[in-house]
């Protein structure tokens, strides 16, 4: 056999093994370590089939970008959902949340502008609290004593931050209902006339001690009535199913 030929096709049989060889390391390298980390493909790509990682993901670690991850769409999540540090807003002042749906929210303070309104008048903000009451109505309490059987107090001139100048500015004026208890033998009664409340007794005790209770419905009340406005609302007290016991 001629030499030359036989070193041709051992040549031949080797370089094509080689390549077989090479195409199969081009098509599979095993990562150099485990992933993330090496030589493996992006775990989330742009495709349309599911991908699924059971490792943690972390999206901008490190990075200089504000947002680490954006959803354009409904996203599930089955467990809790945690803070990495304290201070960490759901969202912004400028970038609230329209709706957030839940069944129970525990949290140690809370701001609420139906519920639990703040106001702002004068350009100076004033907090209220909250109270379990029928219509979106705000209330007053205190206490008074007659001066020789009447006491007038002005409403609208009372002292900046005090409970009765706050109850003044946010309530409509028309709306307020006065409640007079006297603390004595006494027959009083109270009414507003103008911006003033007036207490006033008719026999005995002209110096009597008595309490009174305001009530006015808010200035930002447009309810016609208190039937709820999303009758869809999952969460609620079912009166019904109570009274049916």
């Amino acid at each position: 056999m001629d030499i030359r030929g036989l070193i041709i096709k051992c040549s031949v049989v080797v370089v094509f093994l080689s390549l077989i060889v090479l195409s199969g390391i081009w098509a599979w390298t095993e990562p150099t370590t485990n992933p993330p980390a090496g030589n493996i493909d992006v775990p989330v790509h742009s495709g349309t089939s599911s991908q699924f990682k059971w490792g943690n993901l972390y999206l901008n670690y490190g990075g200089s970008w504000p947002y680490g991850l954006v959803v354009l769409g409904k996203t599930m999540v089955g467990g809790d959902i945690e803070p990495a540090d304290t201070g960490i807003n759901l969202g912004t002042a400028t970038t609230p949340w329209d709706n957030i749906y839940a069944n129970t929210i525990y949290f140690d303070k809370g701001w609420f502008n139906t519920l639990d309104p703040t106001y702002k008048i004068n350009d100076k903000k004033y907090s209220t609290y909250v109270t379990d009451m029928v219509g979106l109505k705000a209330e007053a309490v205190g206490e008074g004593q007659l001066q020789n059987g009447k006491l007038v107090i002005d409403l609208a001139n009372q002292s900046e931050e005090s409970d009765l100048w706050l109850f003044w500015n946010i309530v409509k004026h028309d709306s307020i209902i006065p409640f007079v208890s006297p603390q004595s033998d006494a027959i009083i009664f109270g009414y507003i006339k103008d911006t003033n409340f007036i207490i006033e007794s008719r026999e005995k005790d002209s110096s009597a001690a008595f309490s009174y209770r305001l009530i006015g419905e808010r200035v930002d009340n447009t309810a016609v009535n208190n039937i709820c406005t999303d009758q869809n609302i999952k969460t609620y007290v079912d009166v019904d199913a109570i009274k049916n016991k």
